[in-house]
C-alpha cells in the first residue's frame, strides 16, 4: 500500500497468490485495526491506504 493509493481486492490476491477469500478476510481483520480502509470505484470494492469516507472503527 506504500506504493499505490488504493487496489482492489482481486488485483490484491493477484499479487499477493492467494484465494479472493483469503485476501478479503485479512483485509477485513486490517480495517477492523485501522491499518487500511475500503471504499468502492467502478462497483468493485477497493482497499485504499487513506480514509477517504471520514469513518473508523472505535
Amino acid at each position: 500500500m506504500n506504493e499505490v493509493k488504493s487496489v482492489s481486492i482481486s488485483e490484491l490476491a493477484r499479487i499477493l497468490n492467494l484465494s479472493i477469500e483469503s485476501t478479503a478476510l485479512a483485509v477485513g481483520w486490517l480495517v477492523c485495526e485501522n491499518k487500511v480502509f475500503i471504499g468502492s470505484k467502478n462497483g468493485q470494492i477497493e482497499i485504499c491506504s487513506e480514509n477517504t469516507y471520514n469513518f473508523c472503527f472505535g
